[in-house]
């Protein structure tokens, strides 16, 4: 503050200088305003206006600065419960898994079966967190959907990827594989491996704006994961 005030001065005094010895301010002009004072005001803050753009951009401020977006939510432990991923839904329907259990996927397509696990088995892939007569009762945003329509009665698994410390989820694009792997173990050719780096909740839009890697965001229960691809 001491700089600009002593650089605005410095800069009212040449400015009155130069226009007294150019004659454009008198004495009279002082005593008595004229159009020539009153020129004489609007180049004097045109000048400060210049003077202070100058400092500000010195500083390295912005007359406009832009918003901080931050997150109003919050982060959680990779393998911890995520606040807000798991909507009101019946706990099962008939013999189906449970909310909160958590399994992996044998077979393809028509004969896909689910096994239960330990969420904290090595194999255990998705989460269930929610139990539905239909998918499309679902979140819009869950990673996955299964349909059981064999049973009486029916049932639609709603389902989130199972993160685990020091444990990767692997998606082959090709077969539409899910699987929790070794973080260590090379991506198959048509697979692609996330690493859970963070997980943040309650963020506007799905996406945490303080995540410097890819996300994979969940708009609809305001959480989103973030991960490091391979």
């Amino acid at each position: 503050m001491f700089f600009v005030s002593v650089l605005v001065t410095s800069l009212f005094t040449y400015v009155i200088n130069r226009f007294r010895r150019r004659g454009f301010v008198t004495e009279s002009d002082v005593e008595s305003p004229t159009p020539n004072y009153v020129r004489v005001l609007v180049n004097m803050l045109v000048v400060v206006a210049i003077a202070l753009t100058v400092v500000a951009v010195m500083f390295g401020q912005s007359i406009h600065p832009d918003p901080v977006h931050e997150s109003s939510g919050g982060v959680v432990h990779v393998s911890a419960a995520i606040p807000g991923q798991m909507p009101n839904s019946p706990q099962k329907i008939g013999d189906s898994p449970s909310t909160g259990d958590c399994l992996r996927m044998e077979g393809a397509d028509d004969d896909t079966t689910v096994v239960n696990l330990e969420c904290g088995h090595p194999d255990a892939a998705f989460k269930v967190i929610g139990v539905v007569s239909r998918p499309s009762g679902c979140p819009q945003d869950a990673d996955q959907r299964y349909f059981q329509s064999r049973t009486r009665p029916a049932y639609a698994l709603c389902l989130d990827y199972n993160w685990q410390t020091d444990r990767c989820i692997s998606v082959d694009y090709t077969t539409g594989v899910v699987a929790n792997v070794p973080c260590d173990r090379k991506s198959a050719k048509n697979a692609r491996t996330f690493r859970p780096i963070e997980i943040y909740y309650d963020v506007e839009g799905g996406r945490a704006p303080e995540c410097k890697y890819p996300q994979i965001p969940h708009q609809a229960r305001k959480y989103s994961v973030c991960v490091a691809v391979s």
